[in-house]
């Protein structure tokens, strides 16, 4: 089965336009954990992002039944940039939040964050 292929500025440009639309938003687990998918719609919002540039739900889903689920892992599949790999996956561990930080960052402050440790993963691009 062939995996549908996204352009860098379009993922990026629609991860930064769901912190926009909800940059207060705080990604609550599902059963516990963090999915990209959860009843048919986008979940977190690299699975909204993901969502919005055209793969297909069930190939967003699919991401959810991996052992590596990390967006370091599921991302590059897609044909992303590694530079856009690790920004993205950034994001995702800000919003998602860890051991001492349950409940992660609101959307808006996780973008912010992938920003100043990553910088601009689009910097030089055409």
């Amino acid at each position: 089965m062939s995996v549908t292929q996204i352009k860098d500025a379009e993922f990026v440009q629609a991860v930064r336009d769901e912190a926009a639309d909800s940059p207060d938003y705080r990604y609550e687990k599902v059963h516990g954990g963090c999915v990209y998918v959860a009843n048919g719609v986008g979940s977190c919002i690299v699975g909204r992002a993901l969502l919005k540039v055209g793969v297909p739900v069930a190939e967003v889903a699919e991401l959810d039944d991996s052992e590596k689920a990390e967006a370091r892992h599921a991302l590059p599949q897609f044909g992303l940039s590694q530079l856009v790999v690790e920004w993205a996956n950034r994001v995702q561990s800000k919003q998602d939040g860890g051991v001492y930080d349950a409940q992660g960052l609101p959307w808006g402050e996780a973008v912010k964050e992938a920003d100043a440790g990553v910088g601009d993963p689009l910097a030089g691009a055409e």
